[in-house]
């Protein structure tokens, strides 16, 4: 019998879990595959040294293209780091300015960007 596989449709790779202070920051590169869900599910539940109790309390979300994409990616906090997500938006102009991209596929811009992520985890202790 074969195992169930879960395709996400956006990912942290290279994940990288860092204190500083009394902070943890999480480094990495989201991925976007398939399908956007408006905004897509971002599971951070399995990485490795990060609290299991708490959500990022910020991120910054980038394009990391020496010509950057266009398009704008923004946190959304969970109710736990399972039920992160991410909106990506685009310059719509005057009539819709930074307005959602839409569930469906996601646009090529999105799938060639690399999007850098950071997650800082404030508040525990020294």
């Amino acid at each position: 019998m074969l195992d169930e596989v879960k395709f996400m449709a956006i990912a942290l790779t290279k994940p990288k879990v860092v204190r500083v202070g009394n902070a943890l920051l999480l480094f990495g590169t989201l991925v976007a595959t398939v399908n956007y869900g408006a905004p897509d599910t971002l599971d951070l539940s399995s990485i490795p040294g990060l609290p299991t109790d708490v959500v990022p309390d910020y991120a910054d979300i980038n394009s990391a293209k020496n010509l950057p994409s266009g398009y704008i990616y923004q946190y959304v906090p969970g109710a736990t780091l399972a039920t992160c997500k991410v909106a990506v938006s685009q310059s719509g102009g005057a009539a819709a300015p930074n307005a959602d991209i839409g569930a469906g596929a996601y646009p090529a811009g999105v799938l060639a960007d690399v999007i850098s992520a950071l997650f800082i985890f404030t508040n525990f202790g020294s």
